[in-house]
Parts: structure tokens; sequence; C-alpha cells
């Protein structure tokens, strides 16, 4: 849309979008760290789940899943260790639990829910993750822009108690889930 704005022509939008903003978004070293991370995280998980990953996590915690209060802590806790990519966390526990959460009688909104706030809020908040490449990129740049003496990594962990959003959803569905009390359209 924006190389729209610029070109008035949309199929120049196009080329001038490849040709000048993609190229030159990839000829930057962190830009091209970024895309490389992502897709060498991509590709484990393709390989994870071609080998049957998540049917082995599906036997592994499937058992553990069966009242509705265990299968939200089995969710809970499935989400809470796949932290490295928010998608691969959805992906990965939603295709793994989501047999055995219905079996229990888990709502489809809550265990919904459950995977993928974790999902998002645990990457968010991993110094390992997809999330952390992106937030390096930003946060590194910007150190250096604003000449702080620090390298963008420790700064970027330095801001992980400040991420309140996260920090205060993960909280939340800890407590929904333990005190298994539900709220607003989860609630059964």
């Amino acid at each position: 849309p924006g190389a729209c704005l610029l070109h008035a022509n949309p199929v120049v939008a196009l080329l001038r979008s490849v040709d000048t903003y993609s190229l030159n978004a990839l000829a930057d070293p962190e830009h091209a760290g970024i895309l490389i991370f992502t897709l060498l995280l991509g590709g484990a998980i393709g390989v994870i789940q071609k080998t049957g990953g998540s049917l082995g996590l599906a036997r592994a915690f499937g058992p553990l899943a069966r009242t509705r209060r265990r299968a939200a802590g089995t969710t809970f806790g499935l989400s809470s260790l796949i932290f490295f990519d928010d998608y691969s966390s959805v992906l990965i526990t939603g295709n793994s639990l989501r047999k055995p959460a219905a079996r229990a009688g888990l709502s489809v909104q809550k265990f919904a829910l459950i995977v993928h706030a974790m999902g998002t809020c645990i990457a968010s908040l991993s110094p390992v993750s997809s999330w952390t490449g992106l937030q390096l990129g930003y946060v590194a740049g910007a150190v250096a822009a604003a000449g702080v003496p620090m390298d963008g990594f420790s700064m970027m962990l330095a801001t992980i108690p400040y991420r309140l959003l996260p920090l205060i959803f993960v909280a939340l569905i800890a407590v929904s889930v333990f005190a298994a009390r539900d709220f607003g359209g989860i609630a059964d």
C-alpha cells in the first residue's frame, strides 16, 4: 500500500517494492540475519512436524489432560515449554493437545486463549526466540543511534521486567488455569 501511494501505477509500485525496498532491506546485514534466523527456525519446525514430534508430544502430554482443569494446566505447561517462536508454540501445542483437551471437556475458546496467549507472551519474553531476533534488530539500531554504551542484546534483556502486557497476561492466564476461574467469553 505504501508503494502505491508513492507510485500512481500499481505495477510500478509492485516492481519498486521488489527492486528498491526489498533488496535494500535484504542488503542490510541485520535484516538478512533476522531473515536467515526465521527461515532456519521455520525449517526446524517443519522437521519436527514431519518426523512426528507433535504426535510424540500428544502421546506424552495427552494422558495428563484427563479433566478440564488438568487439560488447561497441561496446555499452559506445554505452551510455556515451547518458547522459541510464537507460531511454533501455537501450531505444536494446538495440534498436540486439541483432541485430548476436547475429550477432557476444555472449551475450544479457553483452549485457544491459553495456546495463543502463552505462545505469544512467552516468545516475547524469552531471550531466545524469533521475537528476540526482530527486537534485537530494532534495539541495536536505536542503541547505536543514541550512542548508548551498551550492546543491543543487554539493552533488550533489561527491558523484560517492563513488558507489562505479556507479564500481566501470563499471570492472568495462570490464575484462570490454576484457580479454575473463567471470565468473559471463556466462561461456561
